[in-house]
């Protein structure tokens, strides 16, 4: 039996109306206004699972609602929304600025991601060139967590993940506290992107990390990075964010404290997980298999083994060793130590094989450890071309099969191995603080 229902519904002007989806809304008469958009005759919107917005009636209109199971609608009382606030308050930004970055701090689940593509949808209604800087690692709507990501919006979106990206910064994880200073090279990387593009407007959104003092002080230094006209800080309650409010008007005269809606959705940590799970699914859904020869790459980060250059040589004494089936021997460039990987995991003597490569330490893996790892693949130093996952690695030749999209038609010169391992149903099966590869 099907828990989808229709429902139509006649509203007066003025009317706010609370939708939580999965709901499908079909404006036979009138007109709506969300996110910055107005909606008339004739208009579909598609509300997805888990999101929710406030709509406000600005003309009498006859609506259709198709509902999903677990959506809703309903009529609230216009001061339980934040429709006309926000609207009011994104508006002046554009009264005082035809170009500028604006900055959207705030936790999780307090309206960020909405808030960024009203400012979008207001800018694009104005004519500016607008881009969104995606600064979300954990929960990125425009590319994949893991990375931030930069959109070049050109025409108004209800929600910010509609957009593809133009161009992406892997950061390799989805916290952004052990990364902090690859995050701030990272979204300066972008931002220099959008100053040479010629762009009016950029909105930067950022996670959802705010309470405790490692988290003001990383947010101060996204403040430093991004040097915005205005900084807009959502607030669940009144004064919820004050400490960081006061840090950042130190940098920043223009500071905005919106409040979230007051009726909007808390994920839970399995929606937030499963939101992750989708963007992996849709990201890769372009992916090709592409092969790339390790010892060929000019830039290698986050990896012990792609790192070694191999040591054939060295074979048959370590097989010797270690009396079990050896697929590869390699030392690092400096020389300072080694690596063997294992057709399978067993007991190592690392101090014996470490005295027969002659180095200080060895590092062992085995076949099949590589399945899975996220990694960013470069076409320089500091700039990225695209994402993949390693499927394998020939160990013979060091050659990687990964699944990759990429965003330019560039040579790949280096790979970034990150701390996450993914699922063949891109879960997160893995994360870590350290080399994985």
């Amino acid at each position: 039996m099907s828990t989808v229902k229709e429902v139509t519904e006649r509203y007066s002007k003025g009317t706010v109306i609370r939708v939580e989806g999965p709901v499908t809304i079909k404006v036979i008469s009138g007109k709506l206004m969300g996110v910055g958009i107005e909606f008339g005759e004739s208009s579909t919107v598609v509300i997805p699972y888990a999101r929710s917005y406030g709509f406000k009636v600005l003309t009498s209109s006859e609506v259709r609602f198709i509902v999903g199971p677990g959506g809703s609608v309903s009529v609230v009382p216009p001061e339980s929304e934040v429709v006309d606030f926000w609207y009011s308050a994104l508006s002046t930004l554009f009264t005082r600025y035809t170009r500028g970055r604006f900055l959207i701090i705030g936790a999780t689940d307090s309206g960020k991601s909405t808030v960024t593509a009203w400012l979008t949808n207001l800018a694009l209604s104005k004519g500016l060139t607008t881009a969104i800087v995606d600064g979300d690692v954990g929960q990125n709507d425009v590319a994949i967590p893991t990375t931030l990501a930069l959109a070049l919006p050109r025409e108004p979106k209800l929600s910010i993940r509609e957009y593809e990206p133009y161009d992406l910064y892997f950061i390799g994880h989805v916290a952004p506290a052990s990364l902090i200073p690859k995050y701030v090279r990272g979204l300066r990387a972008l931002l220099e992107e959008c100053d040479e593009l010629g762009l009016d407007v950029v909105v930067v959104n950022t996670d959802g990390w705010v309470e405790g003092r490692s988290a003001i002080n990383f947010k101060v230094k996204i403040v430093e990075a991004t040097k915005p006209s205005a900084v807009i800080i959502m607030e669940r309650r009144v004064g919820e964010l004050q400490e960081l409010v006061s840090e950042v008007q130190k940098l920043c005269s223009e500071v905005y404290r919106l409040p979230s809606p007051p009726s909007a959705r808390i994920r839970t940590r399995s929606d937030r997980r499963k939101h992750r799970e989708n963007m992996y699914a849709r990201y890769f859904s372009k992916a090709k298999t592409i092969a790339l020869k390790a010892t060929t790459l000019d830039i290698v980060y986050g990896s012990k083994l792609l790192s070694t250059v191999p040591v054939n040589s060295k074979l048959p004494e370590v097989r010797k060793v270690l009396r079990g089936k050896v697929l590869y021997v390699g030392i690092s460039r400096d020389g300072k130590y080694g690596v063997v990987v294992l057709d399978k995991t067993h007991r190592v003597n690392t101090s014996a094989v470490a005295h027969v490569l002659g180095v200080e330490e060895v590092h062992i893996f085995t076949r099949g450890q590589e399945r899975g790892l996220l990694v960013g693949l470069l076409e320089d130093e500091d700039r990225y071309i695209g994402v993949g996952i390693i499927d394998g690695i020939d160990y013979r030749n060091l050659v990687l099969r990964i699944r990759a999209r990429l965003h330019r038609e560039k040579p790949i010169r280096g790979i970034d191995v990150g701390f996450i391992r993914l699922s063949e149903s891109f879960d997160e099966i893995e994360k870590s603080n350290t080399y994985l590869l």
